[in-house]
């Protein structure tokens, strides 16, 4: 089993620790806001062998993204493929998904159920159709696998859902699908949304106004150097910081980091 980290935060925190899973943040004049700090968690192919929260507490994380994959082929049938195989890891099934967030829950630790699409050899940001009727066919699967989350996420009182990650293209193409997708899932679900955009996209997603949260899958490009110096890394964060914080300004959301790191490696 895998677990990797992630950093869920509002938008002045981008230089903060979240050491103190119980500490508060004011954001620009906004109500006191606990800092969020969570992991991503790998689903297993396989049963839990042991319960895996004690090692997510004991990096004094507070949430934890639960994500089921799904799986479009670029160039086939426009299709979303979920639970139809084998191939299905445990963990991605519903009843793998039900039991990490019992487990999550019981460790107190809140939850962010994120189902995402897998594209073999591309990536969902170039997902893209010729026709109407390719792009409904793929959304009426979609709406379907997502809303096999909704229920479960409503009934088991998950604090948070993400409707969606890294559609670049699909989010400013198809923003009335996006819009009454959204529409649909709170007749259900009662808990905060969000979607996770790409670092390069989040200034371009049309529907900010319908969603509690801004997510950004914080890879932002910083420095060309081969082994930069931690200054040189921090002051290479200031414009992301200072657009972020603008853009803040602009929707009035909290803006939530919804996946974020770099491989410690040269380069």
């Amino acid at each position: 089993m895998r677990i990797y980290l992630f950093f869920l935060c509002t938008v002045l925190l981008l230089f903060t620790n979240c050491n103190n899973s119980t500490s508060y943040v004011e954001v620009s004049g906004s109500p006191i806001q606990p800092k969020m700090c969570g992991v991503n968690f790998v689903a297993p192919p396989k049963p839990f062998e042991k319960n895996p929260m004690p090692d997510v507490k004991a990096v004094e994380a507070n949430w934890v993204a639960v994500i089921p994959y799904a799986y479009t082929l670029q160039g086939k049938e426009p299709t979303v493929n979920y639970n139809t195989s084998k191939w299905q890891w445990w963990g991605e099934r519903p009843e793998g998904v039900l039991r990490t967030i019992e487990l999550a829950k019981a460790a107190n630790l809140s939850i962010v159920l994120k189902p995402q699409i897998y594209i073999p050899g591309s990536w969902t940001g170039d997902l893209d159709y010729d026709s109407d009727k390719e792009w409904e066919q793929w959304e009426r699967d979609y709406e379907a696998y997502i809303f096999s989350f909704v229920e479960m996420a409503d009934s088991m009182h998950v604090q948070a859902f993400c409707i969606g990650t890294e559609f670049k293209k699909a989010v400013v193409r198809r923003e009335c699908f996006w819009r009454g997708l959204i529409k649909r899932i709170r007749k259900i679900y009662k808990g905060k949304l969000i979607y996770a955009a790409n670092w390069d996209e989040y200034e371009i997603v049309p529907f900010w106004d319908e969603l509690d949260y801004v997510g950004v899958n914080a890879y932002f490009p910083l420095i060309n150097d081969q082994t930069p110096s931690v200054e040189k890394l921090k002051k290479a964060w200031i414009p992301h910081r200072n657009a972020l914080a603008e853009f803040y300004e602009k929707v009035q959301k909290p803006i939530v980091f919804t996946e974020f790191g770099y491989l410690s490696v040269d380069g």
